[in-house]
């Protein structure tokens, strides 16, 4: 499998998987991503060198099902810090972050259906980011897994908002975790 790049270097495996995700994540959502200026040359560079690629169909599909597997579709709700949405600890997350009730519509914080979790079969784990589309562009972008939902709930995510805020519900909500380099 030759994977070279401009300069006649190979790319490590790591390296072009990573950007194959990311071509694929942002072909998928449609999304730009902004990019500190410092990192923009060595983006452009692996780019080019991910164009120049020779690979292997059949490693590529793999690839490809990761991808799907990192990615769903699900009906999200909106959810307040408040005993009665929560535990007996609305201003703990289930990974232990502290919140301050003022600032809850700043955090950008969801919490996500136990099904959704890896430790039960899922694909995200606490801290993960996601991309979240189909909400009417009310709450689209990246959110951050913090907290986890009631059992009874399935393929659902919860947006952490302030009690000021409507309650609303979302069908057909796609998230996607986004991988960090």
């Amino acid at each position: 499998m030759g994977m070279t790049g401009k300069s006649g270097n190979y790319l490590s495996p790591s390296t072009f998987w990573n950007l194959t995700y990311i071509v694929l994540t942002l072909t998928a959502l449609g999304t730009i991503l902004y990019i500190y200026e410092e990192d923009l040359s060595r983006l452009e560079l692996e780019i080019w060198s991910l164009n120049k690629l020779v690979y292997d169909q059949d490693v590529l599909i793999l690839h490809c099902m990761d991808f799907v597997k990192s990615r769903a579709e699900v009906t999200a709700t909106i959810y307040n810090a408040v005993p009665g949405q929560t535990d007996d600890t609305p201003l703990i997350t289930a990974d232990g972050t502290r919140l301050h009730p003022r600032s809850v519509n700043q955090y950008r914080f969801v919490a996500v259906s136990r099904d959704l979790l890896k430790m039960n079969g899922g694909f995200l784990e606490y801290g993960d980011y996601i991309i979240v589309e189909n909400t009417n562009g009310r709450y689209n972008g990246i959110w951050q897994v913090k907290d986890t939902m009631n059992p009874r709930f399935e393929d659902r995510i919860d947006f952490l908002v302030d009690k000021k805020t409507p309650h609303d519900k979302f069908e057909d909500v796609t998230i996607v975790k986004v991988s960090v380099l």
